[in-house]
């Protein structure tokens, strides 16, 4: 990867152009009805992308303003305005919920004497959804089968004694239900709703036109259908939200945000430590502190990896290194250690993941249970990656050099990418589930390439011959192995 506190914004845009058209080819290879997605570095979109179908019933095309449930993002809205209530000395993280909710104090309710703090970094030892006995009994919400619960339900839930599975702070443990009780911590605290404090705190400021922080009947249209899975065989059939079953009441600050990839990479930006970028490219002055959403402290705190995510004994490093601050998860992708979080609502599942010291942002949002969302953020961060590393190919000087040979290529033996990044030409393989260059290329002459780098299998210090029609495009090449592949137009 380039120095950690830059990227160059002409390389990343060629793998801006490169991931769009990646993205295009993975959602109809896996079969995904619609992925919408967006990339931008230091405020700046330098991609925006929208392929497949809104629905696949009626086969409207999906675009770049449909909404989608963005579920569990909700959660880092609800950190954040816990951490600016701290700013403004309303609330503290070591408060207590049954300070500001006396129905959790009068019940005896477990989660009365939890730490804000343990609630937004998910160790407050609470089940995830519901608790036997209490409530519906049942998390069937998220099937669409009865309604998410209400205030009423939700206190009875949080105030019943199986609330609690495991000590506080004993070890990192998801709770949708404890960030539904921050929910009722902030609407005490603020005074007002949770959707007036998102839109007033938070989305006016930020301009986010295409966020909601609740379920808004009148918008219902502006969403892309979710659909179900594959996973059980057959085709996939539309999920139906009637009214009752997608207001998520007061689960929002838990998961009830829709939004779309653009409007989430405007909001990661935000969290990031690198000033923008003016529009000629040039680095704008590090904005006021005081003016920003939260101060640089409360921005690294928020960020921090407090609590190992993925190791199931709860006692050592994650495997993968994934970790959990206050209302972000942190993982590597792309060579860079990312901030961001994913969402999953029946029918949606979506992914933001962003580098606050060099502010790139990536957000992808599917109409589907299985949608690949976190996949296909970590393959648009590996393009960033090959675009901004590597030796440049001394071609690049010369206009046009590189761009005439690029193009996808195909035979019987499979699909064959030439793309620029940054300045040279890889060749990627856009089957694989992390685009990795199958061979650096180099332009050796007008009509052909050297293999520079290769794995053994393939064709190092081999010549990729090109066939170019009367209009000057590449028609075909003769790749490895002496093997035609013809263009895919």
């Amino acid at each position: 990867m380039a120095p950690s506190d830059h990227l160059p914004v002409t390389s990343v845009r060629t793998a801006a152009t490169a991931a769009a058209d990646w993205l295009a080819f993975r959602r109809e290879y896996l079969r995904v009805p619609g992925v919408q997605a967006a990339l931008s570095l230091r405020g700046e979109l330098l991609m925006s992308t929208a392929v497949g179908v809104a629905d696949e019933g009626t086969g409207e095309p999906l675009r770049t303003d449909h909404l989608f449930r963005v579920a569990s993002h909700s959660k880092t809205f609800a950190a954040t305005l816990v951490l600016r209530l701290v700013h403004a000395g309303v609330l503290s993280l070591e408060d207590h919920p049954g300070r500001w909710v006396p129905e959790l104090a009068a019940a005896g309710s477990p989660v009365a004497g939890v730490p804000l703090r343990a609630l937004l970094e998910h160790t407050a030892g609470l089940a995830r959804d519901s608790v036997e006995g209490a409530g519906g009994g049942d998390a069937d919400f998220w099937q669409g089968e009865r309604p998410f619960p209400d205030r009423a339900e939700l206190l009875a839930v949080l105030s019943a004694p199986g609330v609690a599975v495991l000590g506080v702070s004993e070890r990192f443990k998801y709770s949708n239900l404890g960030y539904a009780a921050l929910g009722l911590v902030l609407e005490a605290a603020s005074g007002r709703s949770w959707a007036e404090l998102v839109r007033a705190e938070l989305l006016e400021p930020l301009e986010l036109h295409g966020t909601e922080p609740s379920w808004v009947p009148e918008r219902a249209a502006e969403h892309a259908n979710g659909h179900t899975s594959l996973a059980m065989g057959g085709p996939r059939r539309p999920v139906v939200w009637d009214a009752l079953t997608a207001d998520t009441r007061a689960m929002d600050a838990a998961t009830g945000v829709s939004s779309t990839a653009e409007d989430l990479v405007r909001w990661a930006g935000a969290h990031c430590d690198a000033p923008a970028l003016g529009s000629g490219g040039e680095q704008l002055k590090q904005d006021d502190d005081e003016r920003r959403l939260l101060p640089a402290h409360l921005r690294r705190l928020a960020r921090h990896g407090a609590w190992s995510s993925d190791d199931p004994s709860g006692t050592g490093p994650a495997p993968s290194g994934d970790e959990y601050g206050l209302g972000w998860q942190r993982l590597t992708a792309g060579g860079l250690r990312t901030v961001g979080h994913g969402g999953g609502f029946p029918g949606h599942a979506t992914r933001t993941a962003f580098d606050p010291t060099t502010g790139l942002a990536v957000a992808v949002c599917t109409n589907a249970v299985d949608g690949p969302a976190l996949a296909l953020a970590r393959g648009v961060l590996r393009l960033v990656e090959l675009a901004t590393t590597g030796i440049p190919d001394p071609a690049a000087d010369r206009p046009g050099a590189l761009e005439r040979f690029t193009g996808r290529f195909a035979s019987m033996w499979g699909v064959l990418d030439v793309v620029r990044l940054g300045d040279r030409l890889v060749a990627l393989d856009p089957v694989a589930d992390v685009p990795g260059p199958s061979a650096e290329l180099r332009v050796a002459s007008d009509d052909a390439l050297l293999a520079t780098a290769a794995p053994g299998y393939a064709a190092p210090g081999e010549q990729l011959r090109y066939f170019f029609d009367d209009d000057g495009r590449a028609a075909s090449v003769r790749a490895s192995g002496g093997i035609t592949h013809r263009r895919v137009t």
